[in-house]
């Protein structure tokens, strides 16, 4: 969710191992700038909780986490992210 919001890597410039390994005990995570909305925040904290049963189940999720992703989606495409993607 970071990579999409942001529309580059997460990890730059990290080695693949020291990734994995920090990614599997938690003690890497991306963090975000004040630019991106903070349910969109707190919803992919969700996704990434170190415990599996904390993870956000978006087969089991609620109209309001869905509508987040969407309004996030609709307005950062049309105002941040198809400006700085385009070639």
């Amino acid at each position: 969710m970071w990579e999409m919001f942001y529309c580059e890597s997460a990890y730059e410039g990290l080695m693949e191992a020291h990734i994995c390994v920090g990614v599997c005990d938690g003690s890497l995570r991306p963090q975000f700038n004040g630019t991106c909305p903070l349910p969109y925040q707190k919803l992919a904290k969700q996704c990434w909780a170190q415990n599996p049963e904390d993870r956000y189940c978006f087969w089991n999720g609620s109209p309001p986490s869905v509508s987040v992703l969407f309004s996030t989606a609709v307005d950062f495409l049309s105002t941040e992210l198809l400006p700085r993607c385009s070639p």
